[in-house]
């Protein structure tokens, strides 16, 4: 059960980035009509770093994988 909850996760924020990814392509893809703003944008910069922070997060959050404690040897 829990193996399919964390695929459906992973799942979601795979998806939710491609779209995240279509979405910016289009916003920042140049039109040849009008000039380039001045300056630069570090949209995309920002929510690469955010995105790479909030993985990271999640990887060393994520409870353990035992679903009990470990059996100790008996000494007798």
């Amino acid at each position: 059960m829990k193996m399919h909850v964390l695929a459906i996760f992973w799942q979601r924020i795979f998806l939710a980035t491609c779209a995240v990814w279509l979405l910016e392509s289009a916003v920042f893809a140049q039109n040849t009509a009008t000039a380039p703003a001045p300056g630069k944008s570090y949209v995309l910069a920002y929510a690469l770093v955010v995105l790479c922070v909030l993985l990271g997060l999640v990887v060393v959050c994520r409870p353990g994988r035992r679903s009990s404690e470990p059996k100790l040897p008996d000494l007798e």
